[in-house]
Order: structure tokens, then sequence, then C-alpha cells
């Protein structure tokens, strides 16, 4: 069984990601300190592998350069998206944080128009 480096948190919420003049929305269903994964019914498949991710944080969206790592589709509908992030701002490391120590008790407590 693999072991990840970073363990991670199950999460819920909207976000928006662009390639180019390209926009899908989807939602988290879990991130940790270096990733997430997004399942969204409007993605289109890139021609590279460098997007650009906006979360909603502590009442701020926060624009994140990431890294599409793998794709996968569970249904004929959705697909899954494994991100790496490559550039975090510090209130994102602060947020993981405070996951991390509240036993996801922040979930449902951000509500951001993206």
């Amino acid at each position: 069984m693999q072991k990840r480096d970073y363990d991670r948190i199950q999460w819920d919420i909207s976000v928006k990601f662009y390639q180019d003049l390209l926009s899908c929305t989807g939602t988290v269903i879990n991130l940790s300190e270096k990733g997430m994964c997004i399942e969204s019914k409007n993605f289109f498949y890139p021609c590279c592998y460098d997007i650009e991710i906006h979360v909603p944080l502590k009442s701020r969206v926060f624009g994140m350069e990431a890294k599409i790592r793998w794709i996968r589709k569970p249904d004929v509908n959705t697909y899954n998206i494994g991100i790496e992030l490559c550039s975090t701002p510090d209130c994102y490391m602060e947020f993981i944080d405070d996951l991390m120590s509240n036993d996801n008790q922040l979930q449902g407590q951000i509500e951001v128009e993206l």
C-alpha cells in the first residue's frame, strides 16, 4: 500500500481552474499541503498540464499555480483530477494547519463567491 507524503483532508469546496483561455469549475474532494483532488463535470482535457487554480480561503480567493498529475473518469459525466500545487501562499498553509488541528471543524464555514 502506497503511503502519501502528505495527509489528505476530506473537503467540499467549489473552485475554478484555468488553462490558457479555458475555464473549468469543480469541487475539491480532498486536499493536502501540496495537492488536491478536484471532481469536475465540465473538464476539458488539457493540451498542457500547467494550470492556475482559484481557491476561496478565509474570505478571499487565492490563485495558485498547479500541475495536473493525473486524470480519472469514474463515470461518464465526472472527472477526478489530481493536482500538485506549485505555489502555495502562507495563508493556504495556515488553513491546512488549522484543518489538521481542528479535525475538519472549519468545513462549511467558508462562503466566498468565485
